[in-house]
């Protein structure tokens, strides 16, 4: 499912790829443990990159950033166990995830999910509170692609506008 966004990470010059160190590969065992297909990894772990690459409107991650965003996530939320994979980020700072049920690709706002309790959101003049889980982070999320290799089209083809 993530293989074709690593191609397309591999493909980018700005990016310097080397192989995974000891720390990385630790957090990628704890990644699988909180979610992550196991399968991912060898593919992660040739996706070792420091930093991020600059794509039109997003922030694309490598490896050490994917780790820090699923694994440290502050400030924000950890969408990991509702199913949400972060690979990326538009430019202000909305969340780019996988659906680890479908492959789906997701843009998650950030402001409203700062903490794993409750989502605020303005609707319908006034402030409602939702319960922090899948089925509410969806509701307030967009689905962007129906899957990783639409995704990774839609950035060649330059073809998202931000939601």
């Amino acid at each position: 499912m993530i293989a074709p966004y690593v191609t397309y990470l591999r493909g980018l010059p700005e990016l310097q790829f080397r192989d995974a160190n000891a720390q990385e590969k630790a957090r990628l065992e704890e990644l699988v443990m909180q979610g992550m297909p196991a399968e991912w990894v060898p593919l992660l772990q040739n996706a070792a990159a420091d930093g991020e690459s600059e794509c039109g409107e997003f922030v694309l991650y490598g490896l050490s950033r994917i780790c820090d965003e699923n694994l440290d996530y502050i400030p924000g939320a950890n969408v990991l166990p509702l199913g949400l994979f972060t690979i990326a980020s538009w430019s202000d700072g909305d969340a780019v995830c996988i659906d680890l049920h479908d492959g789906s690709v997701w843009s998650c706002p950030h402001e409203l999910l700062g903490d794993e309790t409750v989502i605020t959101l303005y609707e319908d003049g006034a402030f409602t509170e939702l319960p922090f889980d899948a089925e509410n982070v969806r509701r307030v999320s967009h689905c962007m692609a129906d899957s990783i290799a639409e995704f990774v089209q839609s950035l060649r083809d330059e073809a998202f506008d931000e939601e």
